[in-house]
């Protein structure tokens, strides 16, 4: 065979095959999370807005804080209340997720996180059923619009806290919360458009740089 010919071939064969891999890639897209981490000012401004942390899931006196979160929910009037509680133990699970990982003990989160994403379903389903009830959610609407974006803030920052090992164990986790961390905004957004900026922001940043 001739050179330039042999050398043609090749050509073409790369060619195939990238174009062959561009599309694979549209049928299983890479997971993306958003490019770049928060700044120090706005992890400071979650910690310290969000609600204070006690103890964290590993320590002996956590079942007792446990204990008397669900005590003081069950004794919540209605829906639209209990919706306010779950959104604020929303951000107090986040929040211990992530001095989990400040202290350097990543796989202690999975309970944690998987405790985060449940109290984001609850506020979901109360703040529905408390709109459902005719009952006023202009409080709710505004600590969502207040306290979402901190959370936002903590759950990337703690995925920039994993090392490799502990990224690859909790990618799941990562993408469901961060679906979930948009959901609960678009369920909030029918109220307060403006809630959903920040989530949008984060998208727009992971899919173009």
């Amino acid at each position: 065979m001739p050179t330039w010919v042999a050398m043609n071939t090749k050509k073409v064969l790369t060619i195939v095959i990238l174009i062959f891999l561009l599309v694979l890639a549209q049928f299983f897209p890479t997971k993306v999370y958003a490019t770049h981490p928060p700044t120090e000012v706005e992890v400071a401004e979650a910690l310290g807005q969000l609600t204070q942390v006690r103890f964290t899931p590993n320590e002996p006196l956590y079942p007792l804080i446990s204990l008397k979160e669900n005590v003081k929910r069950f004794f919540k009037p209605n829906a639209v209340t209990k919706a306010e509680f779950d959104l604020v133990l929303a951000g107090k699970r986040i929040k211990e997720a992530y001095l989990l990982t400040q202290k350097g003990k990543p796989q202690n989160c999975q309970a944690t996180l998987e405790a985060y994403l449940e109290k984001l379903n609850q506020v979901r389903e109360g703040f529905k059923k408390a709109k459902a009830q005719g009952q006023d959610v202009i409080e709710i609407v505004r600590l969502a619009q207040n306290n979402l974006p901190k959370q936002q803030a903590l759950a990337l920052a703690l995925i920039y806290n994993f090392g490799d090992d502990a990224k690859n164990q909790f990618e799941d986790e990562v993408e469901k919360i961060e679906e979930s961390l948009l959901e609960t905004a678009k369920v909030f957004a029918q109220d307060q458009p403006d809630i959903l900026i920040p989530f949008q922001e984060a998208t727009k940043s992971a899919t173009t740089d």
